[in-house]
């Protein structure tokens, strides 16, 4: 029996509706509180757009893949050039076998997750509380306008996380600020105090991420404008998405 090339294309195209749905059904288990953020469908197309670029990065058979959408859930979709996590080296790793490459992520998934989620979350969680409760106008402006005082908030929000990135990365993501504070018009110190806040939360390139970038962008622009606390709000609930059922 021979196909045709329509059959071909259609079942191609049914191969990869059946691993969409799985990847998704996957992240309802380990990402309980992303999915209901948007709809469904807009998921899978988040999903979609995640596999062709974890086959640009080199990752084309199903747990690999897989894997690799969970670090881009869990560290921003763009991670291999996050200023954050340029120590780990993941782009130097494109050079080695697939296979090597996924142990050598996963291995460092696990590592992130124990180090800086803590036993159930704890860590994570008690992240969350800080950010849902934080309001930078409470800083003073002498910590609001230094570089140390931006070191002081983010190590303050989420020791683990700051500790688990290092200084320096924390220094890369400052240098970045300033042009983030003039591409969204940023001129209260209060305000970019609050932008590194979501940089180092979400990830310097936070508007470009594939998973909340349209949830988050939209209320951050109002925050900025008019201090509306809703937009933070929503901010918040898109936090609190990066809870992970890692078992």
């Amino acid at each position: 029996m021979e196909f045709s090339d329509n059959q071909v294309n259609m079942l191609k195209k049914v191969s990869a509706e059946n691993y969409i749905s799985e990847i998704t059904e996957h992240c309802e288990i380990m990402f309980p509180l992303l999915i209901p953020l948007q709809r469904k469908d807009d998921f899978r197309s988040c999903i979609q757009q995640s596999i062709v670029l974890a086959k640009k990065a080199g990752y084309t058979q199903r747990g690999p893949v897989r894997l690799y959408i969970d670090m881009m859930i869990i560290l921003g979709s763009d991670f291999g050039k996050e200023p954050l996590f340029q120590s780990l080296k993941i782009k130097d790793q494109k050079v080695l076998p697939q296979i090597e490459r996924s142990v050598k992520l996963y291995t460092l998934l696990n590592d992130y997750i124990a180090k800086v989620y803590g036993e159930s979350g704890c860590f994570f969680k008690k992240s969350f509380e800080m950010f849902k409760d934080f309001s930078a106008k409470d800083f003073p402006v002498k910590i609001s306008s230094s570089n140390a005082g931006v070191h002081e908030l983010l190590r303050g929000i989420y020791p683990q996380r700051y500790d688990f990135a290092g200084y320096n990365a924390i220094n890369n993501l400052i240098a970045v600020l300033d042009g983030a504070c003039e591409k969204y018009k940023i001129k209260r110190l209060n305000h970019r105090l609050y932008l590194a806040l979501i940089m180092f939360l979400f990830g310097c390139s936070f508007e470009q991420d594939i998973f909340r970038g349209h949830l988050i962008t939209e209320p951050l622009m109002k925050y900025f404008n008019n201090d509306d606390i809703s937009g933070h709000n929503i901010i918040v609930s898109s936090y609190a998405s990066f809870q992970v059922n890692h078992g």
